[in-house]
């Protein structure tokens, strides 16, 4: 939740602010599960950060009681059972190009896997919006929203962002375009809807 202050004493303007939901990056999750790159496996209580691309631990196992905390250069996977969402979850540091000549591993969310895989990242942006209108001073406010980038990822391991155009979907999905197309339009599936994206997906996956 953002916290703000409402002055009135330069101009009257009127800040509203929306609650926020409890995102899933925020708190913690019970019986999780960590894989580091030296194949220890750790569970207990978890809690990950995309944008960050770390994840801390509280585990039974470690003799001192701390908290770990754990970079995607040292993790190979991570899961756990997401109550927020009422759904398991899994995520794996895949190499990826942050940069034009530099590969590093960060952290992604598998949502579907197969010939073709679909990936995820997170992130918790905030954005403005026009004021509710219960007040006659008018203003304007913020708010918190989730955001998905969405990353195709082929049998050899090739990773492939997705900007969201139909088009660009066609591109990555090659092959089977043709078909692919009819089906999307057929369906009326949205690529900014999930399930509708894990759908064609799937679709393709079964050509």
């Amino acid at each position: 939740m953002k916290l703000g202050l409402v002055s009135l004493v330069i101009c009257f303007t009127v800040v509203h602010f929306v609650n926020a939901q409890q995102f899933s990056m925020r708190i913690w999750h019970p019986n999780g599960m960590l894989v580091t790159l030296d194949k220890d496996t750790l569970r207990g209580t978890l809690k990950y950060d995309i944008p960050t691309n770390s994840i801390h631990i509280f585990s039974p196992q470690d003799p001192n009681n701390r908290i770990l905390t754990f970079s995607s250069k040292k993790v190979m996977y991570f899961e756990f059972y997401d109550n927020n969402r009422d759904h398991f979850r899994q995520f794996y540091s895949i190499p990826y190009h942050i940069r034009l000549n530099y590969k590093a591993p960060i952290l992604f969310e598998i949502l579907f896997e197969g010939k073709m895989s679909l990936l995820a990242r997170e992130k918790i942006v905030i954005e403005s919006e026009p004021y509710d209108g219960f007040s006659s001073f008018g203003g304007s406010g913020t708010r918190e929203r989730l955001v998905y980038s969405y990353y195709f990822v082929d049998e050899v391991g090739k990773i492939q962002f997705f900007e969201g155009r139909k088009n660009d979907l066609y591109s990555i999905l090659k092959g089977n375009q043709e078909t692919v197309r009819f089906y999307v339009k057929k369906n009326k599936l949205k690529l900014e809807n999930l399930n509708d994206l894990i759908r064609v997906v799937a679709f393709y996956n079964s050509l």
